[in-house]
């Protein structure tokens, strides 16, 4: 609740800056509500999305929850484009920053009124307001040790990667390929007038389509409609390879035109069927929860959010640096110089007789800048849909496992040290909670969680934690080296104009991202080295006894193979656990 008034203030502050301020000033302001804005952000959105997943345990309803959802975010996507572009019109005659302003204030009262009203009417889970807090390591590597999660997360980051390349290249299409620059003003112009008509048009489509998508799920199941979604986007991406050229004094509506909204209603059906992501994420907590005794909403649906966040920078920065690299030409400002006789020709011949110092003029562009932005378009975001399919396919937790999970989950609710069959897995498992330890055991417990649970039984078979702290160290300086060799050359090949050379600026473009890499990942190794030292100094200069009855308990969870002596009531859905390692 309070972190959607801390959001909207934050948004609202980011788009009203000081208007008596300098070109500095301005970019300070940007800078630090930008920063402000995305903390509020994550504040807010984080414990709203981790909400949702808890809301319903039938596989259907909740399913039409995220239906909901996602429409009312495509038709609030479209409206909030299309909003500043109306009240800029001639007819109402609002400036730029002002029409902005208005509709920033709108979404933010409707933000808050929303939020707040979940927050009073939605009552959370007695076990999700139970949840013990965990450490960022201790929590992503959980989330990690699923062999589930790990699958769809590679889905969700290719999904994510698809939206983000096919949206920062589709500006780079109908700026440069569906309008055929000729290097005047109107150029710019037409581009942002025909991107916003086509964005809007895309989004309130989407809108509409995930009724569809619902039929489709009950039609052949959640799981194939998943995977059928990554195969039409995979096809539907590639209707980008045709070029379609639409000049400077064509009607509205011609062919060109009119083949580019088919082209983006044909892509943005897929859209639609984003909700089947969230509905498959929320059987991944459900599992998860039957796998530890805990639920973990608020961790997953911060994984869910932040993966998205660090696909977009690399999504987004990748395609532009290889268009920069095969010769774009960027855009120009002011009147046309008397040596661009191209561009004074067209001014002549569109009827324009005035340009203006601030005007932006899109260039032309060769062909095989052309090309490559149709390809980046196109076959780009085809690829990351088939291997995000490939992904989808090895994902192995099906929605009929589901009644069978919240049966074990029952099962193990009433005694969590008696070994349950896993329903999708065939092993036998057992919870571990912190309410099932002393103090002394839950300390241990705690430094244990940031490592994987191979690493924790390799440490147990061997009797001590010198090796895992060993193995922890030398993990530290491996990431410390790659950190600073991408710091090293990045610096280098900025400082020797690298990032403006047109065959190199790849290089150090790869460096930054390596460095943001390299920073995250070192935020898991650095507390698992930590965890791993204090357990090597507590029970390895023989202090205290090697703590072996917790140790056997932790790494017992699920290292229990199913005999052939366990219960029969497994699922007929069981596979062997000779063939999938949960």
């Amino acid at each position: 609740m309070l972190g959607s008034i801390l959001y909207s203030t934050a948004l609202f502050l980011h788009v009203s800056p000081p208007r008596d301020s300098d070109g500095t000033g301005i970019a300070v302001w940007f800078g630090i509500t930008y920063l402000l804005f995305f903390l509020c952000d994550t504040a807010a959105s984080v414990p709203y999305y981790a909400l949702k997943y808890e809301l319903c345990t039938d596989n259907v309803e909740r399913t039409k929850i995220f239906m909901y959802t996602i429409i009312s975010s495509f038709f609030g996507i479209a409206i909030g484009v299309g909003m500043p572009a109306g009240l800029t019109q001639d007819s109402i005659g609002m400036q730029a920053g002002p029409a902005l302003q208005v509709t920033m204030a709108h979404f933010c009262v409707i933000y808050v009124i929303g939020m707040w009203g979940a927050a009073f009417f939605i009552k959370e889970p007695v076990g999700s307001k139970d949840a013990k807090a965990k450490s960022f390591a201790a929590a992503l590597t959980r989330v990690l040790t699923s062999k589930a999660t790990r699958f769809f997360v590679g889905s969700e980051t290719l999904e994510y990667s698809v939206t983000y390349v096919f949206s920062t290249m589709v500006t780079f299409y109908i700026y440069y390929v569906f309008i055929e620059p000729t290097g005047i003003a109107d150029d710019y112009t037409n581009g942002i007038f025909w991107a916003g008509i086509y964005a809007i048009l895309g989004f309130f489509f989407a809108g509409c389509c995930p009724p569809v998508w619902q039929m489709v799920y009950r039609r052949i199941g959640k799981r194939k409609a998943w995977q059928l979604q990554s195969l039409y986007n995979g096809f539907s991406n590639l209707v980008f390879l045709i070029p379609l050229r639409r000049r400077v004094g064509d009607p509205i509506i011609n062919t060109s035109s009119s083949l580019m909204a088919v082209f983006i209603l044909f892509n943005f059906f897929a859209f639609g069927g984003q909700f089947l992501m969230d509905s498959t994420l929320a059987d991944v907590i459900d599992y998860d929860q039957m796998l530890y005794g805990e639920r973990l909403d608020g961790v997953f649906a911060s994984t869910a959010y932040f993966v998205p966040k660090a696909v977009g920078a690399f999504a987004a920065a990748l395609p532009l640096t290889i268009i920069y690299s095969a010769g774009f030409i960027a855009p120009l400002q002011g009147c046309p110089g008397v040596e661009e006789e191209a561009a004074l020709a067209a001014m002549a011949a569109a009827n324009v007789t005035q340009c203006d110092a601030l005007d932006i003029r899109n260039q032309p562009q060769t062909a095989g800048v052309q090309w490559i932005i149709r390809l980046l378009t196109g076959v780009l975001p085809a690829l990351a849909s088939m291997l995000a399919l490939a992904f989808k396919v090895a994902f192995y937790l099906k929605p009929e496992h589901m009644d069978d999970v919240q049966k074990t989950m029952e099962a193990l609710k009433k005694d969590p040290s008696v070994p349950t069959a896993d329903p999708v897995t065939g092993k036998l498992i057992t919870w571990l909670t912190d309410d099932m330890l002393t103090a002394e055991e839950l300390t241990v417990k705690q430094k244990l969680d940031v490592f994987f649970p191979w690493s924790i039984e390799q440490a147990h078979g061997e009797g001590h934690f010198l090796g895992l702290r060993n193995r922890a160290a030398r993990n530290v300086a491996i990431d410390l080296v790659c950190v600073v060799a991408a710091i090293i050359v990045t610096t280098a090949t900025v400082a020797s104009g690298w990032l403006t050379n047109r065959a190199l600026n790849i290089v150090p473009t790869m460096g930054c991202i390596c460095i943001g890499v390299g920073v995250t990942v070192s935020g898991i190794l650095f507390p698992r080295l930590f965890a791993a030292q204090a357990l090597h100094k507590r029970f390895g200069t023989n202090k205290e006894p090697y703590p072996s009855d917790l140790m056997q308990r932790y790494v017992a969870r699920f290292s229990q193979a199913a005999q052939a002596s366990q219960p029969k009531e497994i699922s007929s859905t069981t596979i062997n656990s000779a063939q999938i390692d949960a």
